[in-house]
């Protein structure tokens, strides 16, 4: 199993201390605390999951880079909450638009930030090939999570009622459902798109024989010996 270089540890250590900060800051009186606990609560979740089985498996260093940086984002709209996010309201005001665009910047960036860790676990852990069918299957995922969240967050509003109306951040869009959704699938379609194969996890899977062994060979990758073996 590939080691991780010093270089490579104080990158990740500074992505979590990053996010911690952001965490901490975020609940420092926000705005409404309800809505801070459901738009923090992915964030927490995640950032628990990520530490709990970093020492069975690591992601490459861009998606490390694009969940700290989606991270983060989720953490400043918990504090603002999404319809009031500075820079984005005073856009909103300057430029006479309807709302306040920051919830759409967040969905294109978890489109993009679920696409890469798909497109990792699914190079570590399935005998799916990088190509076409592969990222029609990162692109449903990343849809069908998405709608998933949205129906998470009717919910909320029909346990809560009027309390949960800043976390759907829907500002009187009644498509606003529908566009996040959208803009995910975008995210995750920019993601996979051809022109981004650039990336160092892509040209590793085509240097590489099977994918488990491309995972392993790529600096900071863990993946179970047997997977190797295969």
């Amino acid at each position: 199993m590939a080691s991780l270089s010093l270089r490579t540890h104080w990158f990740h250590l500074s992505l979590l201390v990053l996010v911690l900060a952001a965490l901490l800051w975020s609940g420092i009186a926000p705005r409404d605390r309800l809505t801070w606990f459901f738009e923090t609560l992915p964030a927490m979740a995640a950032l628990v999951v990520l530490v709990l089985t970093y020492v069975h498996f690591r992601f490459s260093a861009s998606a490390y880079l694009a969940l700290a940086t989606f991270l983060v984002l989720l953490a400043i709209g918990g504090h603002y909450t999404y319809g009031e996010v500075p820079g984005f309201e005073q856009l909103q005001q300057s430029l006479g638009l309807s709302r306040n665009y920051y919830d759409r910047v967040v969905h294109l960036a978890g489109g993009i930030t679920g696409a890469l860790v798909l497109q990792e676990l699914l190079e570590a852990f399935s005998s799916l090939r990088r190509g076409f069918w592969r990222g029609v299957v990162i692109v449903g995922l990343v849809l069908g999570l998405s709608a998933a969240y949205e129906m998470v967050e009717g919910l909320a509003y029909a346990m809560v009622g009027k309390s949960a109306e800043a976390f759907l951040a829907i500002q009187g869009d009644a498509w606003d459902t529908q566009w996040d959704m959208a803009l995910a699938m975008l995210g995750a379609l920019v993601a996979v798109a051809p022109p981004w194969r650039w990336l160092p996890a892509s040209r590793e899977v085509e240097r590489a024989g099977t994918p488990g062994q491309a995972g392993a060979q790529r600096e900071g990758w863990r993946v179970p010996q047997e997977r190797l073996e295969k």
